[in-house]
């Protein structure tokens, strides 16, 4: 888990998210420019089949959200929104999520002080600003219809403090095909010999054959 963490803050972010769009101002960071993107790329992303989706609700670098007591809090540090704007977008996020019986968990159950860790190494070693994974979090999706969900996507990116909210697809098992027993204990391997030819004692040959 560790080494899955450390990887994924040295690319700066957390998780599949839609395709970024290329209008950002210059003065964006990279990571903050990565995970830009617009209402219709975000509507775009969300897989056709709605079982166990999650959505993930990223917060702007420096409003420092966390849980406390099962509510959202967050302060100013090296924020431009005050501390009051961030706790009324929580609010907020925290009302949207308990329309459809769920609330924001982080994303990643990793102490802060260990995530803050990892990013201070990974900006060590790209040399760049990168995402506070800390600032992830999610929460299952229990409605079935599809325009809700959009509508939940859009209130919840049109909040000041929040960066972006995605959809994030259920993980898939991969698919492991069955095999006959019978067919795989009468089946006969195939006699290559013939072809290793680097077992000779000739040119071309190391003179295994021999030895």
């Amino acid at each position: 888990m560790a080494g899955l963490l450390a990887t994924l803050t040295v690319v700066g972010c957390g998780d599949v998210e839609p395709e970024a769009t290329s209008s950002e101002p210059a003065s964006a960071t990279t990571t903050e420019r990565l995970r830009r993107t617009d209402q219709a790329s975000l509507a775009q992303a969300i897989p056709k089949e709605l079982d166990a989706v999650s959505i993930v609700v990223k917060f702007h670098e420096g409003t420092e959200v966390r849980v406390e007591s099962a509510r959202l809090t967050g302060d100013a540090v090296s924020s431009a929104r005050s501390r009051a704007s961030i706790q009324r977008d929580l609010d907020e996020v925290t009302a949207t999520f308990a329309r459809t019986g769920t609330r924001a968990e982080p994303l990643f159950r990793v102490p802060r002080s260990r995530l803050k860790q990892l990013k201070e190494r990974g900006e060590r070693l790209t040399a760049r600003p990168l995402a506070d994974l800390s600032l992830y979090f999610e929460a299952p999706w229990t409605g079935t219809s599809r325009s809700e969900l959009e509508a939940h996507l859009e209130a919840l990116n049109a909040l000041d403090s929040v960066e972006i909210a995605y959809v994030q697809p259920a993980p898939q098992t991969p698919a492991i095909p069955v095999l006959d027993q019978a067919e795989v204990a009468s089946s006969t391997t195939p006699d290559f010999t013939a072809l290793q030819g680097y077992v000779e004692d000739d040119a071309n040959g190391i003179g295994v054959s021999v030895a």
